[in-house]
């Protein structure tokens, strides 16, 4: 009863601030990112962990960004193979999200913790390390921008 309103800090990647934020910021944003084609967007990355996944994105905007994807990261390249079908069966997905979720974890605006946490992805936690660690040597300027 001391005070009328508090204003709470979280840190990035905090599970309550991934889960809360759209309803809470109150700074604008200066950008927004938008992964337009998955295929195109990840193919200049390397990794330094070489990996291979299955991939389940969803896309209500851009029907070729919707559907699974064979995603394999090597230290001279990343390979992305559209599936056919929606990656059923024993060729499912080892982690699934939107496509704005993708946008958000390359860009460090979520944690794969977070992701995870609040239901923006599904599946495995190591590949959504391995997709937060392509850009993790070039770090967005705004990282709490917007992700559609």
């Amino acid at each position: 009863g001391q005070v009328e309103r508090v204003k709470v800090r979280l840190a990035p990647g905090d599970p309550l601030l991934a889960l809360w934020s759209n309803s809470y910021v109150t700074e604008p944003h200066c950008y927004q990112v938008r992964v337009v084609d998955v295929v195109t967007a990840l193919a200049p990355f390397r990794s330094e962990r070489e990996t291979s996944f299955t991939l389940l994105l969803s896309d209500r905007d851009c029907p070729w960004n919707d559907g699974a994807f064979a995603v394999e990261l090597t230290r001279s390249a990343c390979e992305v193979t559209r599936l056919p079908g929606a990656g059923s069966g024993s060729n499912g997905p080892r982690v699934a999200m939107e496509v704005a979720t993708l946008a958000a974890l390359l860009f460090g605006a979520m944690d794969p913790g977070a992701a995870l946490a609040t239901g923006r992805a599904e599946g495995d936690a190591q590949p959504l390390v391995d997709l937060s660690r392509l850009l993790s040597l070039h770090p967005a300027f705004i990282t709490g921008a917007d992700h559609f």
